[in-house]
């Protein structure tokens, strides 16, 4: 066809060359109408094929299925035709459906597989390292270094496990030296605070044995007052302190045998603060609490005493304490400006001084459980000043 205007699309066409010139001269067509290749495509309720052209017109007849799932290419020959593919869903999807159940039953069955699997993950690798976890849990809470860890393994987990085993052992070595160690200078900060209280008590020439009874007595009054084991045991370690400030009285005045003047009186009042401040700088508790006791045990429930002239419950508890254990035994030894006073003496005196000197509240305790002070008394009595009457 040479020179022909054609009024359908060719299917196929080819150049023809001068033999003479190698000019293209003519076109060799092939004018085969699409409606020739209708019986080459199926056409069914399920599947259709049908050509697009550019323009977006069909070629052959284009169905409109329900569900339809499409694929198309465009052709080798004639790229600007493309050949769709049109499938109902059921129809493309049917052999997925035939095998559904396989599928499910694959599905269970690798659900299944990956339970199993993960079970002995566990057991082999988590487990292990939720006991070694939780050991380490209970070693934090209980504070027993003793605990083990039972891991028969070859592994890095059993290498773990051995080696948390020895981490806990050192640790519980470390502890029991530790603890020994703490022992040793909590001993060794009571005989020190002990033998300072009886160094201040030698000054004003007291015996040893007075500030043993007034350990013994501050005890007695803390326990039956309310106060823990723990801190009554505390005030009795720290109330040897009372009279620290003592050493730094001068002599003529500590141990003067009549009474003070007004001047010295001035003196001797101030040991309170001075042994407080001797004393307030420790972080120790032992210490803070005989600073305390140093700087309150003159101090009086009515607010007459010294050195700040506190009243009732502003005064600390170990004060208040120390104050009563103090006075009793004071009254009842001999002192250089004093003989020692009778019971009944002394007795009378606390009964007068509830509520002005004392807590009221500890002078009811004391009488209730006078029995104890008493045996105090006789089982620290000062054996040495019998010795030399003799």
């Amino acid at each position: 066809m040479i020179g022909k205007v054609l009024d359908t699309a060719p299917f196929f066409s080819v150049p023809v060359y001068s033999t003479f010139t190698r000019e293209e001269i003519a076109e060799l067509v092939v004018d085969y109408r699409i409606e020739n290749f209708r019986h080459y495509f199926s056409d069914s309720p399920q599947r259709h094929y049908y050509l697009l052209y550019p323009d977006g017109k069909s070629g052959l007849r284009q169905t409109l299925l329900e569900e339809p799932i499409k694929a198309s290419r465009k052709l080798d020959v004639k790229p600007e035709l493309t050949i769709v593919l049109e499938e109902e869903k059921a129809f493309a999807y049917r052999l997925l459906y035939k095998y559904e159940r396989w599928f499910v039953l694959l599905l269970i069955a690798g659900a299944v597989f990956i339970s199993i699997a993960a079970y002995y993950v566990a057991t082999g690798l988590i487990r292990p390292v939720i006991t070694l976890s939780d050991t380490a849990k209970k070693v934090t809470r209980t504070q027993d270094y003793t605990q083990q860890v039972s891991l028969h393994r070859d592994d890095e987990i059993g290498q773990l496990s051995n080696s948390f085993n020895m981490m806990i052992l050192g640790m519980d070595n470390a502890l029991g030296e530790i603890t020994t160690l703490n022992k040793e200078i909590e001993d060794t900060q009571r005989e020190v605070v002990f033998t300072m209280g009886s160094i201040g008590e030698s000054r004003s020439k007291e015996t040893g044995n007075h500030v043993k009874r007034v350990a013994e007595y501050s005890k007695i009054l803390a326990l039956h007052y309310g106060l823990e084991e723990s801190e009554a045991e505390m005030l009795k370690q720290a109330s040897p302190m009372h009279d620290i400030g003592k050493v730094a009285i001068p002599d003529a005045i500590l141990n003067k045998p009549g009474r003070f003047d007004e001047h010295e009186r001035r003196i001797m009042d101030t040991h309170a603060a001075l042994g407080y401040e001797m004393l307030k700088h420790s972080n120790r508790a032992l210490l803070k609490a005989a600073a305390i006791v140093a700087n309150e045990h003159h101090e009086k429930w009515d607010g007459s005493g010294y050195p700040r002239k506190l009243a009732g419950e502003d005064i600390h508890i170990y004060g208040r304490i120390t104050a009563i254990a103090d006075v009793f035994d004071a009254l009842g030894s001999d002192r250089v400006y004093k003989k020692a006073w009778d019971d009944e003496r002394i007795f009378a005196l606390f009964k007068e001084e509830r509520g002005k000197h004392f807590d009221p509240a500890l002078v009811d305790i004391f009488f209730a459980h006078l029995d104890e002070f008493l045996t105090v008394r006789e089982h620290f009595k000062d054996i040495v000043e019998d010795d030399n009457q003799v």
